[in-house]
Order: structure tokens, then sequence, then C-alpha cells
């Protein structure tokens, strides 16, 4: 992004309000640029020399840059005009940190007490630097709203991840967007409030449906030359997640409903409208989530038990058929809720710091239903594929081999290990923050998904492992719509890549075309709009 360009842009935004009489312009500042000498010497210089372990610390390289633009960003309006607003008046509001209080901050906002605490420099200095897996406000928002947003830096990660903090729940909620997006978003929205809640990336959070509506109302009235269509999409998508839980209709819309519980796509025609006539960049067209906050419990599991049925039943139409090869059926049989907390109770007391520990709700319900899922098969009819014969596949793991797993894969040696019981016991148990199998796919293809659990979170994050490039890619899917999605497939390769939300990955566009019309060859009657949407979405990075 041009930052010098971009600052420019949101100084004379602003600067439109102050000269309208129709706001009220509280603040606003917008420090000095910094010169690159100073973010080196304050910032990359202090803490790699002053803290010790941070000695190879650096500046992450987009920080630098939009810092020599702008030391902070600091602004709130209030609109004074006529409005139909119910709830409050319109406002908008930023107060982005400087480079140093993001990575050092003087001000430490403690979220269970709703305070802040200054630290002063000496007594940072005798404390271990806590930079990496830690939130570090980000954008305050608003002074007297403790309302923010916060960054997490990983030590393996150049970019840092954001969330989303809300007072009244005491949660982080992680966020579908990126920097870049952030600042764009931003510069759109002037920081109408609250416009960072459309971008929340967690199934725990729930939308205020009535204030959603509000805001697009607020937006078009305000500044009526933004592209509300995106927004518009994912106000569909959240009202499908309120409305379409699985446990209430599992599995039983004709295997459509993914449209809304995935991707957010009120139709085949709203999903690609909005990709036609959205100005906003294709990256934030791909990951942006509804705003207004309305927090609910987490929606209920799907039935696990119908889930499986049906998958035997559709593996079992494959043995049935002269057209396909069933190479390999194994579904393992349920696994007892005692045996479950068996294997909870073995982590909890044989592992040291695990005393706490609990297998994740929604794994002891699914894998009652069902100890593990292993199934191959090929095509062997007619067809047009001149890369390979359609196949699918699925392994997902045991929960104990999730957990604790005892065949540990190395990806840079593209091999599996087996670790005994009393060498595992002998080590730290690693668990948090580590990549653990979930879905081998097939045991000849080193693709694979994977699951990182965080301590402070309880639901598990899905990655896809690419042996091409050994590396592993964040999907924007979870646990049932991965499960939705491989029952819709059958394991059709390669489905998972349609779903990974990196800007680093780069999808085979011919071997994705390729899936696309094995799909209809082979299951016409599933919708494959929601394949085609993302597949439009994903070119965009080629």
């Amino acid at each position: 992004m041009n930052y010098k360009k971009y600052v420019e842009q949101l100084k004379a935004q602003l600067l439109n309000i102050q000269a309208s009489p129709q706001y009220d312009l509280v603040h606003c500042d917008i420090g000095r640029p910094q010169t690159i000498e100073e973010i080196l010497d304050d910032t990359e210089e202090f803490i790699s020399t002053q803290y010790e372990g941070m000695e190879d610390f650096k500046v992450w390289e987009p920080f630098k840059e939009f810092y020599q633009h702008a030391s902070w960003i600091n602004f709130g309006w209030i609109y004074l005009g006529q409005h139909s607003n119910s709830f409050q008046n319109p406002c908008g509001a930023s107060n982005i940190y400087s480079v140093l209080s993001v990575y050092d901050p003087f001000d430490v906002y403690i979220p269970q007490e709703n305070r802040t605490i200054y630290v002063p420099q000496n007594q940072r200095l005798n404390q271990p630097f806590k930079l990496y897996n830690e939130y570090r406000v980000f954008d305050r928002i608003a002074i007297e709203n403790e309302t923010h947003i916060a960054v997490k830096f990983l030590r393996k990660q150049e970019l840092p991840i954001f969330y989303y903090y809300i007072f009244k729940t005491k949660s982080y909620y992680k966020m579908s967007i990126g920097f870049d997006e952030y600042l764009e978003l931003l510069l759109q929205t002037r920081g109408l409030g609250p416009w960072q809640e459309f971008f929340i990336d967690d199934s725990n959070f729930r939308l205020d449906l009535a204030r959603a509506e509000q805001f697009l109302e607020d937006l078009e009235l305000l500044f009526p030359e933004v592209d509300r269509t995106i927004f518009e999409s994912k106000l569909a998508k959240k009202r499908a997640i309120n409305i379409n839980s699985y446990s209430q209709n599992p599995l039983e819309s004709n295997e459509k409903q993914l449209d809304a519980t995935a991707l957010g796509v009120d139709s085949k025609n709203a999903d690609r409208k909005t990709l036609r006539d959205s100005n906003l960049p294709e990256k934030v067209v791909q990951n942006i989530e509804d705003k207004s906050m309305s927090f609910s419990p987490a929606r209920p599991s799907m039935n696990y038990q119908k889930y499986i049925e049906q998958l035997k039943t559709k593996l079992l139409e494959f043995a049935d058929s002269p057209q396909y090869d069933l190479v390999l059926y194994d579904i393992g049989s349920p696994y007892t809720i005692e045996a479950i907390l068996e294997d909870e109770k073995f982590i909890a007391t044989e592992y040291e710091g695990m005393e706490n520990f609990k297998v994740w709700e929604p794994f002891k319900e699914f894998y009652q239903s069902a100890m593990w899922i292993n199934f191959v098969w090929r095509y062997l009819g007619q067809h047009s594929n001149s890369l390979q014969n359609p196949c699918g596949a699925s392994q997902t793991y045991s929960i104990i081999g999730l957990y604790d797993p005892e065949d540990i894969y190395i990806p840079e040696q593209n091999r599996t290990i087996y670790r005994c019981e009393d060498e595992w016991i002998e080590q730290p148990f690693k668990l948090y923050g580590e990549y653990r199998i979930f879905d081998r796919i097939t045991m000849t293809n080193e693709n694979h998904v994977a699951v990182k659990f965080l301590r402070n979170q309880d639901a598990p994050i899905f990655y896809y492992y690419t042996f091409k490039t050994k590396s592993y890619y964040r999907m924007s899917i979870g646990f049932d719509e991965y499960l939705e999605l491989l029952l819709q497939t059958r394991g059709l390769s390669p489905w998972q890549e349609f779903f990974i939300d990196d800007s680093n990955f780069r999808i085979d566009m011919a071997r994705a075309e390729q899936f696309l019309e094995d799909l209809e060859l082979l299951f016409p009657e599933v919708d494959k709009t929601i394949f085609e949407s993302q597949l439009a979405k994903l070119s965009g990075r080629c």
C-alpha cells in the first residue's frame, strides 16, 4: 500500500468532516512522520539491546513503512445532522498507537479490570519482555471505550494477527483482515462505529442484526459513495449463521446451506455482485465479516451422529457403483464418553502444566459418533480430466492421536516417526501453538490438514499443509464447516485449497477449474457457487 498517499487521503476526509456544519470533529491528531532512523533507533535497537532474548528483534516491515508517514492516528467525530438512528448519533473514531507503544507500550490495559496502568520504563526493563503471543493494543478506537483492536505477534510468523476486544464479554475475537485491509476499511468508513465487528472471524461472536442494519443506513446516509454490497453480503451471512444452526437444521437443505455458513453469501447473484461491484481490494472482499455486537452463547454443535450416518450412506454408494473403486473404507466405532474422559484425565495428570486440560466440547461430541474417518475412492468412469483420475480421501485422526500423537509427522523430511509413551511423558507436553495433524487426507500424499490449539482459545484453528512449499496456510473454515464440505465433496481432491485464507498461498488455477468440472460430473446435486466464488477471490492473488 502507498502509505504516504493513504495518510493524505485520510487527512483530506477528516478536513471535509471539520468543514461541514453537519459534523463535530471532536479531536484530530495525526502525528508527524517518523524518520526511518527514529524507528530503527527508538524501537528496533532499543528492544533488541535492552531486553534479554530479543537480540534478533526487527520491526515488521509494513509498520516501518507506515510509521514513516504518521507517528499515530487519533480522531473522533459525531454526526449532528438529521438521521433515523434510534441507537445513538452516528460517530467514528480511531486511536492508532505509535510503533513503540505497539511493541513496548507504556500504558498497559488490564481487560479483566477495565483499567489502564502506566508502567515506567525502568520497571519495564526489569521485567521479562513479553511480545510474542501477547495481545498488544493497536487501535484504542476511543479513549472512553475499552473496546479496542489488538495485534498478536508470533515468534515464527512475521505478520501480526488482529483481534477485536469487547469489554462486555471480556473476550478477544480474531479478525479476518490484516494491516492494509484494516487501514483501507478505516478510510472508507471514516471509522464509523463499530465497523470492525463486520470482520470478526470467530464462531463465538454473535452479531446484533438490528444494529448492523442501522450501520448500513448510517453508511449510506453519511458516505453514499462507499459501495455497501460487501457489508450487505456479510450481513446476509450473519443472518444465516444465526438462523441456520446445524443442530436445528443439520444438513437438510439439499446441501446448500453452507453457502451462508462458510462464506456468507446471500445467493449466487449476491456474491457475484459483491465481487463485481466492490471497490475494495480483492483481499478485503474475501475477508470481511459482519458488524454490531450482540453476544450470545456459541451456536450448538451439529448433529454428528446424523452426519456420520449420511457420510456412510454416500461412501457405500461408491461400493455399489461400477464407476467407482472404493479403495479403502473404515469408519471407526463410536468412542464412549468414559474413554474420552479417561484420555482427558491421562493428559491432565501425566503432563506438567496441563492440570486444567479439557478436550474441546465439539470433539467430545463428534468422537462419540465415530472414532475416526478413513476412506479412499477413485472414479473409473469416462471423464475429461487431463490431469488425473478424480479421487477423494480422508483420514481424520482419533482423538488421542490428535491430542497426544504417537506418530509425529516431520514436514521438512516428509516422514513420520513413532514416539513411545515413556518418551512423551519424559518430555514437556507441546499442545498449544503446535500444528497437530487432524486429517492426513491420504497416506500417499503428505499434504494434510492440521489444527492449532491456543491456550486462551477453545476452538482450534485449521491449517492446510502442502509438501510442495513445506508451509502451513490458515484455513477460513472451522470444524463443522470442514465436516460439511467433506460430506458434500466426498473428499474430492483438492477441495480444501478453496478455503485457504492466506495471501501467500497460490491456487493452481487449472487444477481448480478441473475440480469444478469433476464436481459437476460426479455430484451434480452439489451447489458449486460456493467454490466458484471462492475461486474468483483466490484468483486475485495470482
